[in-house]
């Protein structure tokens, strides 16, 4: 009798784990089909989403509404955008743009005339052949700057593809892309955007400065990124940082904000 009700247990846990793995099987295959149903090129890469131009023209909106309450001058700037695809270079809010753009801090301006496109109000030109893209920051078009970013599609696509290179072979058909992406969403990208027109205003007040940091990247193989030392002064500094933004205070808030700019100099 013992013996029945010691198999009859080694049976359920066996069937346990049985369904364990059947289920197991069924979400991957799930995942794998889905998988494929990722787009892997632009529905259209000739002409700008019109979902992807209503984020833009969001993204114009909020910063026009609250952007002085972030920085004062922000709301006020004429910010022309620039997306991009696999193909083509997109430029919204910008009239009779110059020929081709450049990507900042270059000065060797890339491709060549702006067409706008039929029925519309945003120009289009293709990207170079020889593989230049506008970046995720700012260009200059003629004596204008633009917030520069690549399609909200386009980028789904490459972090899809970023991120399938550097898994393993056996698990790029059943990671779940999916739930990754979707923490990419409108409001994500909205947030990205208007990120990159920040720029655009430090370029206009600040160039000097703005070219400077920019040229500094270049040493980024010198940063001493695993100094111990150097390491715990940086979370310091954003710890300082996190204060003076949670800060309700304005002259608190101040007083932060000082220690920090003195902290960061030091460091």
């Amino acid at each position: 009798m013992k013996a029945m009700k010691k198999r009859g247990c080694i049976t359920g846990v066996l069937k346990f784990f049985l369904g364990i793995i059947v289920l197991l099987i069924m979400i991957m295959a799930g995942i794998g089909l889905h998988n494929l149903t990722l787009p892997e090129a632009s529905e259209n890469h000739l002409t700008l989403d019109g979902r992807n131009r209503i984020l833009l023209d969001e993204a114009t909106h909020l910063r026009e509404s609250l952007g002085d309450q972030i920085w004062p001058g922000w709301d006020t700037l004429k910010i022309p955008w620039v997306v991009y695809n696999e193909s083509h270079v997109f430029l919204v809010g910008m009239d009779q743009p110059a020929e081709g753009w450049k990507r900042v801090p270059r000065t060797v301006t890339e491709a060549g005339t702006w067409t706008q496109v039929q029925g519309e109000d945003y120009y289009r030109q293709p990207l170079p052949e020889n593989g230049p893209t506008p970046q995720a920051f700012i260009v200059q078009i003629g004596d204008q700057y633009a917030a520069s970013m690549t399609t909200r599609e386009w980028t789904g696509i490459q972090m899809v593809r970023q991120i399938g290179n550097q898994l393993p072979g056996i698990l790029k058909p059943v990671f779940p892309f999916g739930l990754f992406l979707h923490q990419f969403d409108s409001n994500w990208y909205v947030s990205a955007i208007l990120h990159e027109s920040f720029h655009v205003l430090q370029a206009v007040t600040a160039n000097e400065s703005l070219i400077e940091a920019e040229n500094v990247v270049s040493l980024e193989d010198e940063y001493p990124w695993d100094d111990p030392e150097f390491r715990s002064s940086w979370l310091e500094e954003r710890k300082l940082l996190a204060a003076a933004i949670g800060e309700e205070d304005l002259d608190e808030m101040k007083k932060i904000a000082e220690r920090w700019i003195v902290h960061r100099y030091e460091r």
